[in-house]
């Protein structure tokens, strides 16, 4: 149960942070444009984008965001850094960070939009997880 709480903690914690809306664009932070070496498109269309996330070992992300809710797996865990990010005089400052603990892999679980971050992967093995991104207009997108 304490390692389903703690492999729990990302997403509960990337959960509470602030809502985001629209529609990503070319020069955004959108994770496909911001960060594509850790966010892979493996399937997307007018309602849905499904995201193949691979973290390797000791690297960190750029600085992105997911406009839009999604439900997301974690194949592989690993130990992780969450960093969120703030916007001052036109550059990406960090705001707040926060380790998690490696967990097992998790069923699915609903994630809201995610704002300006970055992760980490503390471990020594990729980190993987699958999300898929539910777009505007989508049944169900707005809960």
């Amino acid at each position: 149960m304490r390692n389903h709480i703690l492999s729990s903690a990302l997403v509960l914690g990337i959960s509470m942070l602030p809502p985001l809306g629209g529609t990503p664009q070319q020069g955004s932070i959108d994770a496909v444009v911001a960060a594509p070496a850790s966010h892979t498109v493996i399937l997307e269309n007018d309602r849905v984008r499904v995201l193949q996330v691979t973290i390797p070992p000791g690297v960190t992300e750029p600085v992105h965001t997911h406009e839009w809710p999604s439900v997301m797996q974690i194949e592989a865990p690993q130990p992780l850094t969450y960093i969120t990010y703030t916007q001052q005089d036109g550059k990406w400052i960090e705001a707040k960070r926060f380790d998690v603990p490696m967990g097992k892999p998790t069923k699915a679980q609903w994630m809201r939009p995610e704002g300006p971050h970055a992760v980490q992967n503390r471990g020594t093995s990729d980190y993987r997880a699958l999300r898929i991104e539910l777009k505007p207009g989508s049944p169900n997108s707005d809960r």
